[in-house]
């Protein structure tokens, strides 16, 4: 790790001037880090989806008088509905389970995301499994909703997304 407390960036910073960048301690390098990691992804997935949208509708727009701003917010992104979707359910997905980033950079157990939070529960020889089970429980229940949710869009995407 560069920026991490005793990472080496830091490291020199604090022999040569005695200072220190904290960003990437805690939940600040976890946030930073997963941003990042997908954002790739995420990038090359909607610019598809939006390729895909077919240009007639936005010239038919164009010529009823719609131009900018409006034009994206009443055509391009009701078209694009379903792809922002699924790439949220994902990147929530994603991040809800990430369990070895978090357990890096995380030392404080008063900030262990839950997934990390679950593992304490696994001993070296004794393993609370009817905790883990019961956590594991409660830790779908928020990913379960934000899918509850956004289907609708999917769904509504798929059933709009022909021409008329």
């Amino acid at each position: 790790l560069l920026f991490g407390s005793n990472g080496s960036v830091n490291l020199l910073l604090r022999d040569w001037f005695g200072i220190t960048l904290p960003f990437m301690e805690g939940l600040n390098g976890v946030i930073l880090v997963q941003s990042i990691h997908y954002f790739p992804f995420i990038l090359i997935n909607l610019s598809a989806s939006l390729r895909n949208i077919d240009r007639s509708m936005e010239e038919s727009a164009q010529m009823l008088g719609s131009h900018g701003m409006r034009l994206f917010r009443r055509i391009v992104l009701p078209l694009a509905a379903p792809a922002l979707a699924v790439l949220a359910i994902f990147s929530v997905v994603w991040r809800w389970n990430d369990f070895l980033w978090p357990l890096v950079v995380l030392s404080s157990k008063e900030v262990y995301t839950l997934q990390v939070g679950l593992n304490t529960y696994a001993g070296e020889l004794n393993v609370q499994w009817h905790y883990i089970l019961a956590m594991t429980v409660v830790t779908m229940i928020p990913v379960v909703l934000v899918f509850v949710f956004l289907q609708r869009f999917i769904t509504s995407g798929i059933a709009g997304s022909g021409l008329k």
